[in-house]
């Protein structure tokens, strides 16, 4: 998933959550964006691919296999939901969100 951040940010974010389970982030491709001068609203900032994953994993492991534990957190984020309920459920959240805009 594509994120944007303000300043920089590491590519593993670990957070133990005091249970022997920890979040953790990765993150891959992390660019720096400058600003458009001819676009007012646009602005500073990094772009990266991230995945999450909840997992006992010690961070010296996730550091030593970054690119394994990454495909893990993209495929279980994925679950087991196939595309065409994937696709609905996005094509549910638009209608909603347009309703949301357009009632006021």
């Amino acid at each position: 998933m594509k994120t944007m951040y303000a300043v920089q940010p590491e590519a593993i974010e670990y957070r133990s959550l005091g249970n022997g389970l920890n979040d953790i982030w990765l993150r891959k491709n992390i660019k720096h964006i400058e600003a458009d001068p001819d676009d007012e609203t646009s602005c500073e900032h990094y772009e990266a691919d991230e995945e999450y994953i909840r997992s006992d994993y010690a961070y010296e492991y996730v550091a030593e296999n970054f690119d394994d534990v990454y495909n893990e957190a993209r495929v279980t984020a994925m679950g087991d939901v196939s595309l065409g309920e994937r696709i609905d459920a996005i094509e549910a959240a638009i209608v909603d969100i347009m309703e949301v805009l357009y009632s006021g």
